[in-house]
């Protein structure tokens, strides 16, 4: 509470303990704002989504210097776990880390996770991360790269929207799907950078030319 120069963060997981998929979330313990509470002076108040089913936000105070989190255990990124970190640059997110005796890799990062990271530069997928789900790094304006794995199947509707300094992605060839949408308002991302039949054969894309994956 009140770590007002804090710069760089190591946690095992989101919020007050380790996710898990397919709950529904009725407060925001799993938000990465709750660890540092709300209403102190001289940090940053931010405002985070936590829940899917009635789109409910709670308010909290961040350290307006903290610019990097590690993360070494979580193997699923919560709804809206970092919505609106707007100081946050880089993140390290769990590829076969070693915890108590056993192994760790992120695979599934929810719908919301990383929404309006206004500042996140670069990401780098775990190694068994297979979906990333519907808006989970909407707005990050300044986002430039993401390191896709060769584990990853899914990126879901709106995934990257309006991440308008996108310009580098490399896609694997185990992926099957892309929603619609998935890069809408990349500006910097062009059509050609985007899979077709003839490279990825199993992948299903939306009944639209690839292009329209990127602007309506």
């Amino acid at each position: 509470y009140g770590c007002v120069g804090l710069k760089s963060l190591s946690i095992p997981f989101v919020g007050a303990s380790k996710a898990e998929q397919g709950v529904t979330y009725t407060n925001g313990a799993h938000l990465f704002g709750y660890i540092f509470g709300n209403g102190w002076e001289n940090g940053t108040s931010i405002t985070q989504k936590y829940s899917s089913a009635t789109n409910a936000t709670v308010s909290y105070t961040i350290p307006t210097s903290l610019s990097v989190v590690h993360l070494t255990v979580e193997e699923y990124i919560p709804y809206g776990a970092f919505t609106n970190v707007v100081s946050l640059h880089n993140i390290t997110l769990p590829s076969g880390g070693q915890a108590e005796g056993q192994s760790y890799t992120l695979r599934y990062i929810a719908d919301y996770a990383f929404q309006g990271c206004s500042n996140l530069e670069t990401v780098t997928l775990g190694e068994l991360t297979s979906r990333i789900g519907s808006y989970a790094f909407a707005n990050c304006s300044n986002l430039t790269n993401v390191c896709f794995t060769d584990s990853l199947t899914f990126i879901d509707s709106f995934a990257f929207y309006e991440c308008h300094s996108l310009k580098n992605i490399n896609l694997p060839n185990t992926l099957r799907h892309i929603g619609y949408y998935a890069f809408r308002g990349c500006t910097e991302l062009s059509p050609p950078m985007l899979p077709d039949k003839h490279h990825l054969p199993h992948l299903e894309l939306p009944e639209v030319h690839p292009s329209s994956l990127l602007q309506s």
